[in-house]
């Protein structure tokens, strides 16, 4: 099952530290652990779905709910694409 990206997601990412980003942790090798979608500062060795400068660039700081909404749609295929 495809973990999805909750509008509550987008808005932790957009009100995150300037390096934040938005990974999928979990997700393969012998991780044996449930995929999850995290926001962070560390990508380390998670799967990268987006940052929050990208983000931000594509919405703004403050971007309205419907705005959020479609962005954890859109950043849900995403995450579906990365193989989850």
């Amino acid at each position: 099952m495809t973990p999805q990206v909750r509008p509550e997601d987008v808005d932790d990412l957009l009100g995150g530290a300037e390096g934040a980003v938005l990974v999928l942790r979990g997700s393969g090798g012998d991780s044996g652990g449930v995929p999850e979608v995290v926001v962070t500062e560390d990508e380390g060795e998670d799967l990268l779905v987006t940052t929050r400068a990208a983000l931000v660039r594509e919405l703004g700081d403050r971007p309205d709910s419907e705005a959020v909404a479609r962005a954890a749609a859109a950043l849900t295929d995403v995450v579906a694409k990365l193989g989850a």
